[in-house]
């Protein structure tokens, strides 16, 4: 029996990362990343920091070639793979989360710092700041949208070789939807893994089937295309 197929929607690096966890998993995989990304230039805000705050892997290699200087703070991490690249770096990682910037910022808070600068992509999402605490947050690079679906994307998405396609941010979901619509696809067709409730919201309605990951990681968004495929296997 052939291997259901995911359209792993992810820029090209995390794609990589993705296919090989779905395939160790019994799912076959296509790549086809709606994100290019690419570095900013920046400068660093004048004034004195007592911490860096890092939220995703991509920032902390562009920070250290850019602003040297940087590893000279202590650099709180969310992810064990942004603080693996925070040290690889050369940042002195302090606290490390796996959960997201607002509970690492209370972390901080809790241990003194009150001005942390935030190394991020453009497009992040809002923190909650606790009080007393100044958090300067800095774009290092940005995630471009590609024009449209690949060829090969839209070709097996349109013959119903894809069993679903893997969305992992709100703002990829949207964009999925407009770039499906455009290439006259029928998405009450299309299955869905989304990452979080809020990814399957951006996805909007209407597709055949639309799968929620129990928590916002890889793993949990392959558990629940398991899930879905196991549904459709007992024609749920």
């Amino acid at each position: 029996m052939s291997r259901p197929l995911l359209l792993v929607t992810r820029p090209v690096e995390e794609a990589g990362r993705t296919g090989e966890a779905a395939d160790a998993m019994g799912f076959a995989t296509l790549a086809a990343p709606l994100l290019e990304i690419g570095p900013l230039p920046f400068a660093v805000p004048p004034g004195s920091f007592d911490a860096l705050l890092f939220t995703s892997a991509r920032a902390p290699a562009l920070a250290a070639a850019a602003a040297p200087r940087l590893t000279e703070l202590t650099a709180h991490a969310v992810g064990a793979r942004t603080a693996a690249e925070a040290a690889a770096s050369g940042f002195r990682v302090g606290l490390v989360g796996d959960s997201d910037g607002t509970a690492i910022l209370a972390e901080a808070a809790a241990i003194g710092a009150r001005r942390v600068l935030h190394l991020a992509g453009e497009a992040t999402a809002p923190l909650d700041v606790p009080p007393g605490v100044e958090l300067v947050r800095v774009p290092v690079y940005e995630a471009r949208r590609v024009a449209g679906l690949s060829d090969a994307a839209a070709v097996a998405l349109r013959e119903g070789k894809v069993f679903a396609t893997l969305l992992f941010s709100a703002r990829t979901a949207r964009h999925f939807r407009r770039l499906a619509e455009e290439a006259g696809l029928e998405i009450a067709g299309l299955r869905l893994v989304a990452l979080s409730a809020a990814v399957a919201e951006g996805a909007g309605a209407g597709w055949g089937a639309v799968a929620v990951a129990d928590r916002p990681d890889v793993a949990g968004a392959l558990a629940a295309a398991c899930r879905l495929w196991q549904g459709v296997q007992d024609g749920r």
